[in-house]
């Protein structure tokens, strides 16, 4: 089945109209949106612009102010994280936070900054496990080299929309640099 065609079995979420203010300000107004069975996607944007919010309402841990969220399968957010507890390090924590995503049972991944306070060699395996990961993922990250590697689609939040590119990180900057 090619990616046009998929049918409305292979959706693992849809949103529509989602609109989502701070304070007296836009953050974003999408449409509509969809994730497919499969979907390897790349979130990226300014910092501020929504990224962190939208995986937020799209696991369900966020209403929006206005719009729907309708999930046919099971989510799994992986929160951005912050540092060492002073037990573990920051990139431990990372680790076993990933670790224990990834073995909950879930369709969807929507994973915020994973690659934060890890090394190369941490990097390196979490592509690993995400190329193996069975289900669709969403994953916000300014680490472009790691986009690259796991995304087929870059979805970026640009002033309250949110714009389709396909290919990974480098196609996506070429794209962009060609509308320009």
């Amino acid at each position: 089945m090619s990616p046009d065609t998929k049918g409305e079995d292979w959706m693992l979420l849809k949103a529509n109209q989602l609109k989502v203010f701070r304070k007296d300000r836009l953050l974003f107004d999408i449409e509509e949106l969809a994730i497919h069975q499969g979907d390897r996607i790349g979130l990226v944007g300014t910092n501020g612009s929504g990224k962190t919010t939208l995986l937020h309402v799209l696991a369900g841990q966020e209403t929006p102010d206005s719009g729907t969220v309708a999930a046919t399968a099971v989510c799994t957010l992986l929160p951005q994280l912050k540092q060492g507890d002073g037990r573990q390090s920051g990139g431990e924590m990372t680790q076993t936070y990933i670790e224990r995503a990834l073995s909950r049972p879930s369709a969807l991944l929507l994973a915020d900054e994973p690659t934060t306070h890890l090394d190369t060699e941490h990097i390196e395996w979490l592509e690993e496990k995400l190329r193996h990961y069975q289900g669709a993922l969403i994953v916000v990250s300014h680490d472009r080299a790691f986009l690259d590697a796991i995304c087929t689609e870059i979805w970026e939040l640009d002033h309250g929309k949110l714009h389709h590119y396909k290919g990974n990180y480098t196609h996506f900057a070429q794209q962009k640099e060609l509308a320009h």
